[in-house]
């Protein structure tokens, strides 16, 4: 089997997008709540969303006009979810690279 060499990202990696391009690879998708890494305990698709609102928010200069500001636990929430996120996904890629299971299809 040949990977399609050109995979779309999509404008925003939300809940669904990074599930879909995980199972694309062959790698085990994630449930909507989760237990990180960290021990930390992340509903995923509420607190992805919220990241990606945020983070459009600033990147369209909302942020600057509203009172709905990024705080230090905005913050460590979101440092501590994508951590959580990074980590866990290389380990699923390691175990679908020992498994081989980007092969199957």
């Amino acid at each position: 089997m040949r990977l399609n060499t050109i995979i779309n990202t999509n404008s925003n990696l939300g809940f669904k997008v990074m599930n879909d391009r995980l199972i694309l690879f062959g790698i085990e998708k994630f449930s909507k709540v989760h237990k990180g890494l960290s021990g930390a305990r992340h509903f995923l698709e509420r607190d992805l969303k919220s990241l990606l609102d945020s983070r459009n928010r600033i990147a369209h200069g909302v942020e600057v006009l509203t009172a709905s500001k990024i705080d230090q636990k905005d913050y460590n929430d979101y440092k501590l979810l994508l951590g959580d996120l990074m980590a866990e996904i290389i380990e699923r890629m390691l175990v679908a690279l020992n498994n081989k299971t980007y092969l199957k299809s």
